[in-house]
């Protein structure tokens, strides 16, 4: 998240103009909300850095090179990182104490600041029974052992409460510790016996251990009178998981840190007679491997949780069935063949890869095939139906405790529509959040949102009008959305209409020529295109999308090559070429359009409709009424 925030300020570095915030969120492939609470948060932490106007957002006027740099220093600029390493590094500290002016240092921030998120912390977390302390300005934490260690988790947790922390970002809070090879540990012992933890659950218990081992290392140890024995099943295998840390990192834990980590994995765990057994760590792994192969070559991301747990029991047990040489039929094979050409591909890519990286002896067949197609196409269209939830303000006179009761009832109906539901209780406010919908309860109120007026007891037709409201909201912004990131992508001079015999080649040809005099891309380009081409064709029904074998683009962009006549393309015939021109650095929020524009490529009529395309407009206009219509 702190990455984009800083890519927001470098965008509007580099624009002499303001910029809207539908253009910023087309560029960082997330949604206008998400860059108006990104924007907020900044002018937050950096009082105001950016200004906003009807034409969109701009850096301020007074604001200097060197003031974007020290604005860009990630620990002054991201302030929950600031507040765990405040805390961690007195706790760390061999003296138990740290100076004030030194830990300034140490976080290129000043004496003032530091001094602000102190009493940030002591207030904010008065509940948990610590208070950072300063003696002659060395400051110290006053609390007993277990509270301290529970400031650190509940600190970790703010931070990664919108988004999941990844183990390489705790790694940069606890020197002594390698979470992934704790990971590693804890999923051999639970693939042991038969046990499943899903990834949060993982992450929350080698948060703990961590800071025990943290603590411990400071001669820190929790030695309440507490005997670490059970006779839950389940005990052998988290006193396995603890001798194996043991051993591996050199700590010794007490018995009743044993038991805090025995209780966390208890509560956790799922047994195999109740629930599904945990992933094969080797198919997992693998499995980790070829999303990021998939996503480099068909820039398509499969690395969500939902996939990689569903598709790792389906390819442990076609592996085993490779291995008794049994396979299941599937009716479906040619339906799913002919109607999703592309996903077909990718899943043959998955079949060579599964059978090379396995050693296995049977070919997976056809039948096998389509299974993988089911199980790709329902991710994609998992990942195309979810929506970003959208923000509502309520705008309600406080009489009678009306507008609570109004809360209380919107948040338990439509507590998974909204992102927020805000009260408000000025107009001045309102257009300063600027929140998706508005409700109220005022009959003579006229502002530029998208309003809907209620009675105050919410009646059946007020919660048809707000559904109605939810389902028009969402849709504008999809298709805003789409149509923002349309014109990013697409742009007129990289748009071609051919009629005379051509070959691959020869297209790619004329679009790359274009593309290096304007700058996209170097003269190595359009070999590295080939080459992706010569390993495996591109070409589908009746339209090819090369690329080149890695994103290597200065800038992205996607070439258009129309002929009505067809394009000799190796052994079949397309009537357009799409040729996807990706920069390194815009790879993910390029992937995000690239998944929408798949979805209107696989409808047949699209492509039969391109043959009456007569220029750039008609083609913009095409994609853009077709995707209102998905």
């Amino acid at each position: 998240m702190e990455d984009r925030r800083k890519r927001i300020l470098i965008i509007l570095q580099n624009e002499s103009e303001p910029i809207s915030s539908s253009m910023l969120a087309a560029r960082l492939g997330v949604s206008s909300r998400t860059i108006k609470n990104d924007i907020h948060i900044i002018n937050k932490l950096t009082s105001g850095s950016i200004e906003s106007s009807n034409k969109g957002y701009k850096l301020k006027g007074n604001l200097t090179k060197e003031d974007l740099n020290s604005i860009l220093d990630t620990s002054s600029f991201i302030q929950s990182e600031r507040l765990i390493t405040i805390v961690i590094t007195i706790l760390s500290s061999k003296s138990k104490t740290v100076h004030l002016l030194d830990l300034a240092d140490q976080l290129f921030i000043s004496d003032s600041l530091l001094r602000k998120d102190i009493a940030l912390i002591n207030n904010h977390y008065s509940d948990i029974g610590v208070q950072i302390r300063s003696k002659n300005d060395f400051l110290y934490i006053e609390g007993n052992e277990i509270s301290k260690r529970t400031l650190i988790i509940q600190l970790i947790n703010d931070e990664g409460e919108n988004y999941s922390l990844s183990y390489k970002q705790l790694n940069n809070y606890f020197d002594d510790v390698n979470f992934n090879k704790m990971r590693i540990i804890l999923n051999e012992k639970l693939y042991k016996y038969g046990l499943y933890i899903n990834d949060f659950a993982k992450r929350k218990i080698l948060l703990h251990v961590a800071i025990m081992i943290l603590r411990k290392n400071e001669d820190f140890n929790l030695t309440i009178a507490s005997k670490f024995e059970d006779n839950d099943p389940k005990f052998e295998m988290v006193n396995e998981f603890i001798l194996a840390i043991e051993e591996d990192l050199s700590v010794s834990f007490t018995d009743y840190e044993k038991k805090q980590i025995y209780l966390l994995i208890l509560s956790n765990s799922i047994d195999p007679e109740t629930e599904v057994k945990i992933e094969n760590p080797k198919v997992y792994d693998f499995l980790t491997y070829l999303v990021k192969e998939i996503k480099s070559k068909y820039f398509l991301d499969f690395n969500t949780e939902s996939f990689m747990q569903s598709f790792s029991f389906h390819l442990e047990n076609l592996i085993q069935r490779l291995n008794l040489e049994s396979t299941i039929n599937n009716p479906l094979k040619e339906q799913l063949r002919q109607s999703s050409a592309i996903i077909y591909d990718i899943a043959l890519f998955i079949a060579e890869k599964v059978t090379t990286h396995f050693n296995l002896s049977e070919e997976i067949t056809e039948d096998e095939l389509s299974f993988i197609v089911i199980h790709l196409e329902l991710e994609l269209k998992r990942q195309y139906s979810e929506t970003e939830l959208i923000s509502c303000g309520l705008l309600i006179p406080n009489y009678q405790l009306i507008n609570k009761q109004v809360f209380q009832k919107l948040s338990k109906k439509y507590g998974n529509e909204f992102s927020v539901i805000q009260t408000y209780h000025t107009i001045e406010e309102i257009n300063e959040n600027n929140p998706d919908i508005l409700i109220t309860t005022m009959d003579d109120i006229n502002l530029p949102f998208n309003t809907i007026n209620i009675s105050p007891f919410l009646t059946n037709e007020d919660y048809l009008k707000i559904d109605n409201a939810i389902l028009n909201t969402k849709t504008n912004i999809i298709n805003q959305e789409f149509q923002n990131k349309f014109d990013v992508f697409f742009k007129k001079k990289f748009f071609f209409i051919q009629t005379g015999p051509i070959n691959e080649k020869k297209a790619i040809k004329i679009v790359t020529d274009k593309l290096y005099e304007e700058k996209y891309i170097d003269n190595y380009f359009m070999d590295s295109v080939l080459e992706r081409e010569n390993a495996l064709s591109t070409a589908y029904n009746n339209f090819s999308i090369p690329h080149s074998v890695s994103p290597s683009a200065y800038k992205s962009t996607i070439g258009v090559l129309i002929n009505p006549n067809g394009i000799k393309w190796n052994n079949k015939k397309v009537k357009v070429m799409f040729l996807m021109v990706i920069s390194p650095t815009e790879l993910n929020y390029f992937q995000t359009f690239y998944e929408s524009l798949l979805n209107i490529l696989l409808d047949t009529d699209v492509l039969n409709s391109l043959k009456d395309v007569k220029n750039f407009n008609d083609f913009r206009n095409l994609f853009i009424e077709k995707h209102k219509l998905t």
